[in-house]
C-alpha cells in the first residue's frame, strides 16, 4: 500500500480524490486519496471461494470500468 499511495500522490495531473487497487494475489484492497494527503482504505475481499466476496470485488470493478468509460 505504501507504494501505490506514493504513486497517486505523485500524480502530475494532481486530479484529486484519486483511486487505486492494491493486490496480492489473493486479496483486494481500494484506497482513496484525497486531498491533503488524507486516505481511506477498504475493507480487505478475498478470492477465495469459502469467503463469497468475489461477485462484490466483479461488481466493484465493473462500477469502476463504466465511470472509467464514462469519463473518457
Amino acid at each position: 500500500m505504501p507504494q501505490l499511495l506514493a504513486h497517486m500522490a505523485a500524480n502530475p495531473e494532481g486530479l484529486s480524490p484519486q483511486y487505486g487497487m492494491a493486490i496480492n494475489g489473493n486479496e483486494f484492497v481500494f484506497l482513496k486519496l484525497g486531498t491533503s494527503s488524507e486516505y481511506d482504505v477498504s475493507c480487505s475481499f478475498s478470492l477465495f471461494p469459502r469467503r463469497h466476496e468475489l461477485g462484490q470485488v466483479a461488481q466493484i470493478l465493473k462500477a469502476l470500468g463504466q465511470w472509467v468509460l464514462g469519463q473518457g
